[in-house]
């Protein structure tokens, strides 16, 4: 089997950060709390590209942020758990501009815990839960929400959606009757499929459209997996690459995911393609150009983004200034740049936000 390996070309920084300001509340109306533009944090010059920094709204300091998506307004959008246990869904303008929607608690009275957000077929925003709900909000902070209905200690990941089915999502229940992926209707009827046995207590993570018209999702014990949409699975081990979560659908017809130490691609009949070398990745995301980006987490260079050209070709991009950032969930926005949520490196809450590369 052919593997190709990345190589590595750095961006040398070549400008500072500028100052931090932080974000000032506005009157947003009884939906959500609004931040203003104000919230910039700083701009800086890499070799060739800028990053911007923008910083958290005031209410969502808590839990590192979510997966980002761009919503059917054109706006970003990600989950959080707030410092006070409450989740919250936040909606990024590309000006800069924060609201902060509060999720409901369930009809148990418990605080919503979320873990991701998804595009839904009806425009709305879906995101799953660490407590067996997944929900639906509006463009303008209308919530609905959906029991699972499987065992005590499901945790819910959405990801793609399908006009014909709905919202997929990953249960990862360790409990009887064990882990499932399904899919969600936008009337909120569910339907789940058991991982087979051997599986069934694996941990599901993201799922994925892939181009061969199925559903792709990684789990954190057993590799990758994928799942028609009529429940028929198939699992293929990657043990180059440990601990594989988030997957997304790649340039090319391919598959990509991120592992703890390295990010892969695959095929759509199950072979590894490829293995790069790019540590600390928890989100992809893939541009209009044909590149996969990645977004370095670990603990030693603050912001630091990761482009795998079509050629194998690795080359880093990394903020200068300030070390105390991470970037965590990307995506590509409407203007052809890289987005993405940030969190502190050493627990500093403050450092949360936004940010975004243009090349």
């Amino acid at each position: 089997m052919f593997f190709r390996y990345g190589v590595i070309a750095v961006a040398v920084a070549l400008a500072g950060c500028g100052g931090q300001q932080g974000l000032q509340p506005s009157d947003a109306g009884p939906q959500g709390q609004q931040l203003s533009p104000s919230g910039l944090r700083s701009t800086s010059k890499a070799s060739n590209g800028r990053f911007t920094l923008f910083a958290a709204p005031g209410n969502t300091l808590g839990a590192g942020a979510s997966n980002l998506i761009v919503g059917s307004d054109g706006n970003f959008w990600y989950a959080e758990t707030a410092s006070d246990g409450t989740g919250t869904i936040v909606r990024y303008t590309p000006a800069g501009v924060a609201t902060s929607y509060r999720i409901p608690n369930n009809d148990r009275g418990a605080a919503i815990t979320p873990t991701s957000v998804a595009a839904g077929p009806d425009g709305k925003v879906w995101f799953g839960s660490e407590q067996c709900t997944i929900g639906s909000v509006t463009t303008s902070g209308a919530f609905a929400e959906y029991p699972v209905g499987r065992g005590a200690g499901c945790s819910i990941s959405v990801g793609a959606a399908s006009a014909s089915t709905g919202v997929w999502f990953t249960n990862s229940d360790q409990s009887e009757p064990g882990a499932s992926v399904g899919y969600i209707g936008t009337g909120g009827a569910v339907r789940q499929f058991a991982l087979p046995s051997g599986y069934q207590f694996a941990s599901p993570a993201t799922v994925a459209l892939g181009p061969d018209g199925n559903f792709w999702f990684a789990t954190y014990d057993t590799g990758i997996g994928r799942v028609t949409a009529g429940g028929r699975m198939n699992f293929y081990p990657v043990p180059s690459i440990s601990s594989p979560g988030y997957v997304i659908a790649g340039p090319g017809g391919t598959i990509w995911f991120a592992g703890d130490s390295a990010v892969g691609e695959l095929s759509v009949t199950g072979a590894l393609i490829a293995r790069y070398d790019v540590p600390g990745v928890a989100y992809l995301t893939a541009d209009s150009g044909g590149n996969v980006w990645a977004g370095e987490g670990g603990t030693c260079c603050g912001v630091t983004l990761d482009e795998i050209a079509a050629s194998g070709t690795v080359t880093r991009f990394a903020a200068p200034g300030d070390r105390d950032y991470v970037a965590q969930g990307l995506a590509m926005g409407l203007d052809g740049n890289i987005w993405f949520t940030t969190a502190a490196r050493r627990g500093t809450n403050d450092k949360k936000g936004m940010g975004t590369f243009v090349l």
